[in-house]
């Protein structure tokens, strides 16, 4: 009786027990599941990109809208010093977007570990790299070269009645030709900078987000 109680235990035991796949299921349940996280990737790219193009779209409505209002009322020193300013945005941003792109995980792990402040942001800044130089570099970086064009222009037509130019095109060309010659040059020498400091560069932007992530999450 024992005997048998133990054999129809083992019985239930082994019907329990999944049959082993065979080679060619493992493999195509392998193969969808690769497919499906394409497909997945793929769906958050295109979200990702019309995320990007609408934004970039509104924000560059509200900033030369808010340029223009400040820049026709404004003298042609101010106006300068916002043209200097929107330069100075695009150059920034453009260090930062080539610094997070160029720099290894492992040295903000290594900070991660010993719980440095700002490593956690850091990390996640570099293993997101392509969305952030993206922002960095494509976004802000050519929304600043739109709005200063569109500053040098203003400030061709202030200095055109100033002076009293019948033919301000000549004004138009120096003002054009001095954003475009400060622009790419600062890039290129921030670009070099990115290169040679990313980590540091990286460092210091990771604290002051992490800074204002901490602020945000307690206000909350």
């Amino acid at each position: 009786m024992e005997e048998l109680v133990k054999n129809m235990s083992e019985t239930k035991r082994r019907s329990r027990q999944k049959a082993p796949e065979e080679p060619g299921e493992t493999q195509a349940r392998t193969n969808a599941k690769k497919i499906m996280r394409r497909e997945q990737e793929a769906k958050a790219h295109r979200r990702w990109i019309a995320l990007v193009g609408v934004g970039t779209f509104c924000s560059t409505m509200v900033i030369t809208y808010l340029s223009d209002t400040v820049l026709s009322n404004a003298n042609l020193l101010i106006s300068f010093v916002i043209l200097i300013a929107i330069i100075a945005l695009g150059i920034a941003t453009d260090i930062v977007g080539i610094a997070v792109a160029s720099v290894s995980l492992e040295p903000f792990n290594a900070m991660a570990a010993r719980k440095r402040r700002g490593a956690k942001t850091a990390v996640w800044l570099v293993k997101n790299a392509a969305k952030v130089s993206s922002v960095c570099n494509d976004v802000i970086g050519d929304i600043c070269g739109v709005v200063s064009g569109g500053i040098s222009v203003s400030i061709t037509a202030q200095l055109a009645r100033f002076y009293g130019l019948a033919d301000s095109s000549f004004a138009g060309l120096i003002i054009a030709a001095s954003v475009a010659c400060l622009t790419v040059g600062g890039k290129a020498i921030g670009k070099d900078v990115a290169m040679k400091n990313g980590t540091a560069i990286v460092s210091a932007i990771a604290g002051p987000i992490a800074a204002v992530q901490n602020l945000v999450n307690r206000k909350n």
